[in-house]
């Protein structure tokens, strides 16, 4: 099993590095793979890193390669910086999610290409509106997301959509549970304990600003399992829902 992991140090706090190795073992800084990163994502099948710097993608194909820059084409303009990535459960599409100024960060969907070369994201579209100003993305099955970040029209807020692969099916999410903004998002299907495995099962976690981390057993109500806090933690609070069906998620 592999870790991927980055750091920062005291010297340079806006900066962080980008380290890989075994779980087990003894990790190691990736050369050419520093600055301003996103969270680390793992293509699919695959021994491979990816990963945002700036306005980069980069692709660490291996235990011990150095990063190598992916090739893309942002259809609305010049990109200031990556915000998040994130590979489809199959490794066949990326979201990105690509910031063209402090207050413009948006949803791309785009088709991973392989070649003997490297790799290239073609077909790279916008599927959210120029109104929200995202932040973080995950994929919750093969052609539906979720997406944290704000609205614009709405200073001081904060807010969850989820949206379907093509666009469609927008829709806002309760936050009423959270004690404030997001800072992250991720989602699986299946991972809870008490919910009977079904086509579309699947849980999401939100992490928010330092505080408590409620942890325990699921207990089911309603076609919903929640964690029952058993214990607290200084490192974040996480929010988590394990839901039947997506559609039903409040």
């Amino acid at each position: 099993m592999l870790l991927a992991a980055t750091t920062t140090t005291a010297a340079k706090p806006d900066s962080q590095q980008l380290s890989v190795g075994p779980l087990t073992g003894a990790l190691a800084a990736v050369a050419g793979a520093s600055g301003p990163l996103t969270r680390p994502a793992w293509a699919p099948g695959l021994n491979e890193v990816w990963i945002g710097s700036g306005a980069n993608l980069l692709r660490i194909p291996s235990i011990g390669t150095a990063a190598s820059t992916v090739t893309y084409a942002s259809p609305s303009g010049t990109v200031f910086a990556i915000r998040s990535v994130a590979f489809s459960p199959d490794g066949v599409r990326i979201a990105l999610i690509l910031a063209q100024s402090d207050n413009n960060a948006q949803l791309f969907i785009g088709s991973v290409v392989r070649t003997d070369d490297g790799a290239s994201i073609e077909n790279l579209e916008q599927i959210t509106p120029s109104a929200l100003r995202l932040t973080d993305v995950a994929w919750n099955d093969a052609n539906t997301l979720y997406a944290i970040g704000a609205d614009t029209t709405r200073p001081g807020s904060f807010g969850i959509w989820s949206v379907e692969v093509d666009g469609s099916l927008l829709s806002p999410r309760t936050t009423a549970n959270l004690p404030g903004a997001p800072d992250t998002i991720t989602a699986s299907q299946g991972c809870c304990r008490g919910c009977p495995p079904t086509r579309r099962s699947g849980c999401s976690a939100v992490l928010t600003e330092p505080g408590a981390l409620p942890a325990g057993p699921a207990r089911r109500s309603s076609g919903r399992c929640r964690p029952i806090p058993s214990s607290l933690s200084t490192t974040g609070r996480f929010i988590h829902r394990c839901v039947k069906a997506v559609s039903r998620m409040s």
